[in-house]
């Protein structure tokens, strides 16, 4: 079976369900002093949706709020993307609340922040990034 799509009556391969059902959840490690948030809400983590859009979602209480700060890297090479993505975060408590601040993931697996104020105490994080483009 060629293509991304099944057809009615086709069977569906191992090879393309590995294309199209999502991955399980894998932990990306937290530096700079940034933490995830705990009560129930998802640590910062990171999924294939398919074989070219990953996932990373995580509620956070944020460390070090310098722009361009490292706040965690990919868990594995295969996550990383292939050119820089960009995405944004939601700003849930303290200075800012209700906005949003940019998050950029690079080729390298890292996940940087920027354009937080010092009184940003609770973020989210839920973006898709394509791994090829």
């Amino acid at each position: 079976m060629s293509g991304a799509l099944s057809v009615q009556g086709q069977r569906i391969s191992a090879s393309w369900l590995n294309m199209t059902i999502p991955g399980g959840w894998k932990a990306i490690p937290l530096l700079a002093g940034w933490a995830n948030h705990g009560n129930g809400s998802p640590v910062l983590q990171a999924r294939f949706l398919n074989s070219a859009v990953l996932q990373v979602v995580g509620n956070l209480n944020p460390g070090t709020l310098t722009n361009g700060t490292t706040i965690g890297v990919l868990p594995s090479a295969s996550m990383y993307p292939a050119n820089t993505q960009q995405s944004l975060g939601a700003i849930l408590a303290g200075t800012g609340a209700g906005g949003t601040f940019p998050v950029s993931t690079f080729s390298n697996g890292s996940i940087q922040i920027s354009n937080l104020s010092s009184g940003v105490t609770y973020v989210s994080v839920n973006y898709l990034i394509s791994l090829d483009a």
